[in-house]
């Protein structure tokens, strides 16, 4: 090869690796935003939301999975049972990281327009299926004056009664609210049934309950069903 050709071609080759270097630098340079702005946010959830129509039965059903974690909203459309919402789910992570989901859920059933005007209650079943509360309601008990810890139960009044009063002070569902908050609701217990009591000794939870003074004998309420009320932020029942 003549010199002038190798000197062609240690020109275009050498241009040719700067031209790789200067393109791997760059998208280097190009990557290390991206990366970072693309990371996870916890407060948001790609999952998608499946919705099952079911007009034999009066009802729509909505599904929602991440990981380990399934929920499932079943609308009622029946005249009895109009407005009312039934959650389901599978699901160990705290209220916190359920409301990313529990927000693609009420944006799905809010989408129509039937649901938006009636929407007035979800039923949760037992307060024991969400991580966290059985011993945050023990607690509270502990510290009403009104609880009998010996005999379990209150000192004056009906129990479902005061146990919603102490739900609503304990702000239960609070991780949930700036969901419904966005659809201008408001959310708050408005009814229980089938309270269950244990000796605090006999939970699994025991030695958080422990910390907060609780003695082994010691009787508190742990689990029942729970209804939340959804209303317009001003107050007013979407019925």
């Amino acid at each position: 090869m003549s010199a002038r050709g190798r000197f062609t071609t240690d020109v275009y080759g050498g241009a040719l690796r700067r031209l790789a270097l200067l393109c791997c630098m760059g998208m280097a340079t190009a990557w290390l935003p991206v990366s970072v702005h693309c990371q996870a946010d916890p407060s948001k959830t790609d999952s998608p939301v499946v919705v099952e129509l079911h007009p034999d039965l009066q009802e729509t059903v909505y599904r929602i999975t991440e990981k380990s974690c399934a929920i499932r909203w079943t609308v009622y459309h029946s005249q009895v049972n109009k407005g009312v919402v039934q959650h389901q789910a599978t699901c160990d992570l705290p209220l916190s990281q359920q409301a990313p989901l529990i927000a693609r859920l009420l944006e799905s059933v809010m989408k129509d327009d039937e649901t938006a005007r009636t929407f007035h209650t979800l039923s949760l079943g037992r307060l024991n299926s969400f991580p966290g509360l059985p011993a945050r309601l023990a607690i509270l008990a502990k510290q009403s004056p009104l609880w009998d810890l010996r005999r379990g139960r209150v000192s004056e009044g009906r129990t479902s009664q005061w146990l919603v009063q102490l739900a609503n002070q304990g702000r239960f569902y609070d991780e949930w609210q700036g969901v419904f908050q966005r659809f201008n609701r408001h959310i708050e217990v408005s009814s229980v049934e089938h309270v269950a009591f244990s000796k605090a000794g006999e939970l699994p939870y025991f030695k958080e309950l422990q910390d907060q003074g609780i003695a082994p004998a010691d009787r508190v309420p742990y689990d029942c069903q729970v209804w939340l009320a959804v209303t317009g932020r001003g107050g007013a029942a979407n019925r």
